[in-house]
């Protein structure tokens, strides 16, 4: 349920053709904010965050309504992963961490070793997670974020986003299409050949084996065998994409700018190009199941859909 990005700080409003008969299924919220908003995650359908520009938004019925909550830092905030209903980790500027155990009434910073701006964060358990930044920084934490340490990551190009599960090799991706894969003891890494050169912004998994990842000028790669290999896919666009978000096998959704949502419910097999109801930058989404999904942007947007997007 994943994740992330630095988008253009203003709004653009374009029409865009669909490549498939799409109705509008998405319901646009009242936001608690009009401040840009970066990663959206979900811990169950109903509990979710969003953070943004030196804020942080709560929601506990499905994104219906938003709450903020006090951070007690002015830093942008790129990355929210949520582990469970109480507990988050959420990443940003200057490299802050942020997190919480009782679902965002106090957020503590988490101190620990000096790092750039930190564009991406995954967990699989309230104890195990990574983080990743500028110049190829990768840290990782064993002890729920008391103590992270730094790793070599054999890159000093800018990593965006990084995507972590059980029983699975941790990936990142970041500009020029680099792409590092860890070792299945997670300790050392690789970089694996993407297939392409353009900025790659966000990665998910997609079930135990299958990846993908999205970029500049409608990048969409994807990987069957845990980040081994990768083969490109068409996208149906060639707007820049910022964010995918898979969750399980079959039902995808990708977001980018000037309102792009492309969603797929049969494994990639065909992505359709859905109408949004707004033509501003999106730049987070999270697919909480099958029909259910939150998506987040520039000035305060968020919207939804209970339905895949379809109106039927």
């Amino acid at each position: 349920m994943k994740k992330l990005i630095l988008v253009a700080l203003f709004a653009v409003c374009v029409f865009t053709p669909p490549i498939a008969q799409a109705q509008q299924g998405w319901q646009l919220q009242l936001p608690p904010t009009l401040k840009h908003l970066y990663d959206v995650d979900f811990a169950n359908p109903s509990v979710g965050y969003a953070c943004g520009d030196d804020n942080l938004l709560f929601t506990t019925d499905a994104g219906n309504t938003w709450t903020e909550q006090e951070t007690g830092t002015t830093n942008k905030l790129y990355s929210v992963s949520v582990l469970n209903p109480a507990c988050a980790m959420v990443v940003g500027r200057d490299g802050i961490i942020l997190r919480t155990v009782d679902s965002g009434s106090h957020w503590k910073s988490q101190t620990g070793v000096r790092v750039m701006p930190l564009k991406g964060t995954s967990f699989i358990d309230p104890l195990h997670g990574w983080a990743v930044g500028w110049y190829g920084t990768v840290i990782q934490t064993s002890d729920g974020g008391n103590q992270w340490d730094k790793i070599n990551s054999n890159t000093t190009l800018f990593l965006n986003a990084i995507c972590a599960q059980d029983n699975s090799p941790v990936v990142a991706v970041g500009e020029r299409g680099i792409l590092i894969k860890s070792s299945n003891d997670k300790r050392g890494w690789t970089i694996i050949p993407s297939e392409t050169s353009e900025d790659l912004n966000s990665i998910c998994f997609a079930g135990k084996t299958t990846l993908y990842a999205v970029g500049a000028k409608g990048t969409l790669i994807r990987s069957i065998n845990s980040g081994i290999k990768w083969e490109c896919l068409e996208s149906a666009t060639k707007l820049d994409l910022f964010s995918v978000s898979f969750s399980d096998e079959n039902h995808g959704t990708i977001v980018g700018e000037r309102g792009t949502i492309i969603r797929t419910d049969d494994g990639g097999k065909h992505w359709v190009l859905q109408p949004a109801p707004v033509q501003t930058h999106l730049s987070g989404v999270c697919q909480i199941d099958a029909k259910n999904i939150v998506i987040v942007g520039m000035n305060g947007t968020i919207f939804r859909t209970s339905n895949g997007g379809y109106l039927k």
